[in-house]
């Protein structure tokens, strides 16, 4: 890949004490990254179940799965957020007890980190609605 785009990919490694200090640094990182983390599938085990890993992937990444047929609402006007794309950018999470570390690619390929294309958090949903 660096190759090929002209650029470094740099692997920053984090460790947090549980899943809560992981999950509010995660959420900061998508504030200033303007953009969010998703999982694709579900936790697998490794290393003799002791521990658990999950993959998040930048939201803009893979190929969206656009149901056209029998679709009562109409696609959004700004389009799809998926770019039908692979972005690096990342986390692998390891979690072992209370230990989570991660390992997070920050850098975004194949789109812009546009303000538009992010999903309102709940709290900031909440706000809006006067709530």
């Amino acid at each position: 890949m660096s190759s090929e785009h002209d650029t470094t990919v740099t692997i920053e490694h984090f460790t947090f004490d549980g899943e809560n200090r992981f999950n509010s640094w995660k959420l900061e990182i998508e504030k200033e990254t303007r953009s969010r983390y998703v999982r694709s599938s579900g936790q697998r085990k490794i290393s003799n179940g002791s521990k658990i890993c999950k993959e998040y992937f930048c939201h803009r990444s893979f190929v969206p799965v656009v149901k056209t047929e029998g679709r009562k609402r109409a696609i959004k006007s700004l389009g799809i957020n998926k770019t039908s794309v692979s972005c690096p950018s990342k986390m692998c999470v390891k979690i072992k007890g209370t230990e989570v570390s991660v390992e997070f690619i920050r850098l975004h390929l194949g789109h812009q980190c546009e303000v538009t294309r992010m999903v309102l958090l709940n709290d900031k949903r909440a706000c809006i609605a006067g709530n």
